[in-house]
């Protein structure tokens, strides 16, 4: 296991017990047992931290790109792995300061969406398709933020709908560019 996946692991251990924004460097140091010289040399700060903690442990499957990347299964994934997680990301989208996941929720996933629909395109994007892929970055990012919040439905229901909007909004722009489609 590599060091930034200690610290990782770390930190969802210690948030069993302790709430994330009372877990100090310190605390992360002692339990996963290195110096902190080792953790600066891999994270700013606690705040990286917990972006590493979403992108390499709750949503890992979605840097893997490729032309036939599984949306729906991936999304899944990160919305069973969200679940398990409820806690660290309740604690972890309610900091506002710099660095914060709300915002890196949204980042990764326009980046996301972007870089695959460029690869199913074989290049740039028409402005309808990057309007398009905007929007749903903001939509999704939104519902997932108040998914984790107050979990009303259940994360099943919410990938179909997020699939289900996708499918009917992007896969005719798709078609009108005949390329092939992402849902």
């Amino acid at each position: 296991m590599d060091t930034k996946t200690i610290f990782g692991e770390s930190l969802l251990a210690l948030n069993e017990t302790k709430d994330l924004d009372k877990i100090t460097i310190s605390d992360i140091l002692k339990k996963a047992g290195f110096s902190r010289q080792t953790f600066y040399n891999h994270f700013a700060d606690k705040y990286e931290l917990i972006q590493y903690v979403y992108k390499q442990m709750i949503i890992p499957t979605f840097d893997h790109l490729s032309a036939d990347f599984d949306f729906t299964a991936n999304m899944l994934v990160a919305y069973q792995n969200m679940q398990n997680h409820r806690k660290f990301m309740q604690q972890a989208c309610r900091f506002k300061d710099q660095n914060n996941l709300q915002e890196y929720i949204f980042y990764h996933c326009y980046n996301f969406d972007l870089a695959w629909y460029q690869l199913l395109f074989k290049g740039p994007l028409p402005t309808e398709v990057l309007l398009a892929c905007q929007y749903h970055a903001h939509a999704c990012t939104h519902l997932t933020l108040e998914w984790i919040e107050d979990g009303t439905f259940d994360y099943q229901e919410i990938v179909e709908s997020i699939v289900n909007t996708r499918k009917a909004s992007l896969n005719p722009l798709f078609e009108k560019h005949n390329k092939p489609t992402p849902y």
